[in-house]
């Protein structure tokens, strides 16, 4: 009897030592039916060389119980992989699948692939991942994908890498989408860009987000863009920061945007700094706030302006200073007002100061006010004249005051006018003087009378004195009575001649008296 002739029941019976003793020829004539008879062990106990021997037929006649059960020495050949159906390589074992040589990994239809467990799949090593073809790898399924390591993306070439659908690239694991090298990251597509996950996103490295192309980085959602760790900010080049868009800048939380280099701050286009957020702009620090260009900062919209802190503020210098425009200026707090350097003011423009509130020039401290130059003073208009405070109006210097035209003097409050010092009264000029009104004269005190020289005196005109009380006039010292003219003794009231003492009337010139009319005498 031939071992052909054997039944199923005897071939399943026969002992390993009967297996291994089985010629090669002799495997070779087993049927099928024989071949899917053979018992677990007896699988195990086949050699190489007597699998060597069977043909594609007889090898897919095993079935999926007896395949895991081969030896680890075992390895089939390309053609009896190749006869193998899905399920039947879905049975092989970690060592099976160590043992297929690149050549027959490429050749494997993508349903056979698909039949590996993910297991298998990350076990394959270096020689045969790297034979995998592109459409193999996009054939991968979810959870063969899920299963890869950072080592086996590791073994993926740029190409493979590139293979992988969108859907594939949102499976794999943070620490395998951290293993893409930079190159391969930089050669991502946009669509395979934005199926990255926020998770993913947040694992990679700098180097990792060095390598986005500014077409990748314009693909990200906003999402993924907040995801980007603070600390990673700094990987991105100009030119990539220059990828943003309003929408990708605005979504970076306070911190991410705090931590950009000053390079980068200053490579943001105008339109996007003026997307910048108001919270986004206060998080800035004095560094970050110094690198922003003129033109950047003459983007910037009133909240933009208003979200700037007084510390930022005093960071930039007058070049900067100067690119706001009176817009800009007005939507500047009182305390950012207050709080900037004598250069700072010194660099705004007449059109700048124009612009300011009436809450704004009251903000400005006796200090601000020494730092303004005389043409600065001089672009003051009437409501802001007014909203200066007595002390801020008091501290200013000799020069400033002489820059005052008659428009800003005649809008000066009468309760600023009072609290004008004998300094202050001694810094105007005789067309100043001349240029109060009545209502302004009048509020002078009896020290802002005394304080006046000889000249000033002689500058007042007859309506001045004619508006001057009883007891403003009762103040004037006997030099300066002797410094009126003719024509302002004359225009005195009765009243007031009648205030004068009996040693004022005495200093008065023989030209002031004879100045002196009918009723004016007849009142003393």
């Amino acid at each position: 009897m031939t071992i052909s002739s054997l039944s199923t029941a005897q071939i399943a019976a026969l002992s390993t030592t009967a297996i291994q003793s089985l010629s090669s020829t002799t495997l070779s004539s087993f049927a099928a039916t024989q071949i899917a008879a053979i018992s677990a062990t007896g699988v195990g106990a086949l050699s190489n060389s007597q699998v060597a021997a069977l043909s594609a037929t007889q090898v897919k006649a095993f079935t999926t119980t007896q395949i895991p059960n081969f030896s680890s020495d075992v390895s089939f050949s390309s053609a009896q992989l190749l006869a193998l159906n899905d399920v039947q390589l879905g049975a092989f074992t970690g060592t099976l699948v160590a043992n297929i040589n690149a050549t027959t990994v490429a050749a494997f239809a993508t349903t056979q692939i698909q039949a590996f467990s993910a297991a298998n799949i990350s076990a394959l090593d270096e020689t045969q991942a790297g034979a995998l073809t592109t459409t193999q790898i996009s054939s991968l399924t979810t959870g063969q994908i899920a299963g890869l390591t950072a080592t086996d993306i590791g073994e993926l070439s740029t190409q493979q890498a590139s293979a992988f659908t969108a859907t594939q690239i949102a499976r794999l694991s943070d620490t395998a989408v951290a293993a893409f090298d930079a190159t391969t990251f930089g050669q991502l597509t946009t669509t395979q860009i934005k199926a990255l996950t926020t998770t993913q996103i947040a694992s990679l490295d700098a180097a990792d987000l060095g390598e986005f192309t500014a077409t990748q980085i314009a693909a990200l959602a906003t999402t993924q863009v907040r995801a980007i760790a603070a600390t990673n900010m700094t990987a991105f080049n100009e030119t990539q920061i220059g990828a943003f868009t309003s929408a990708q800048l605005q979504a970076l939380s306070n911190t991410s945007l705090a931590a950009l280099a000053d390079t980068q701050i200053a490579a943001l286009s105008t339109a996007q700094a003026s997307s910048l957020t108001a919270s986004q702009i206060t998080a800035l620090d004095a560094t970050n706030v110094a690198e922003f260009t003129a033109a950047q900062l003459h983007s910037f919209s009133g909240t933009q302006v208003k979200a700037l802190t007084a510390t930022n503020m005093a960071a930039l210098d007058a070049t900067q200073i100067g690119a706001f425009d009176a817009t800009q200026i007005g939507a500047f707090t009182a305390t950012t007002i207050s709080a900037l350097a004598d250069d700072q003011l010194g660099a705004l423009t007449a059109t700048q100061i124009g612009a300011l509130s009436a809450n704004q020039v009251k903000a400005l401290t006796a200090g601000n006010i020494g730092a303004l130059t005389e043409t600065q003073v001089g672009a003051f208009n009437m409501t802001q004249m007014q909203a200066l405070t007595n002390t801020a109006l008091s501290a200013s210097a000799d020069t400033q005051v002489a820059a005052l035209n008659a428009t800003q003097l005649t809008a000066l409050k009468t309760s600023q006018i009072a609290a004008l010092n004998a300094t202050d009264m001694g810094e105007f000029s005789t067309d100043q003087i001349a240029a109060f009104s009545t209502g302004q004269v009048k509020a002078f005190t009896a020290a802002n009378i005394g304080d006046l020289s000889e000249t000033q005196v002689a500058a007042l005109t007859a309506a001045q004195i004619q508006a001057l009380t009883s007891t403003q006039v009762a103040t004037f010292d006997a030099s300066q009575l002797g410094a009126m003219t003719t024509t302002q003794i004359a225009a005195m009231t009765a009243s007031q001649v009648r205030s004068l003492t009996a040693t004022s009337v005495g200093a008065l010139a023989d030209t002031q008296i004879a100045a002196l009319t009918a009723t004016q005498v007849a009142s003393l």
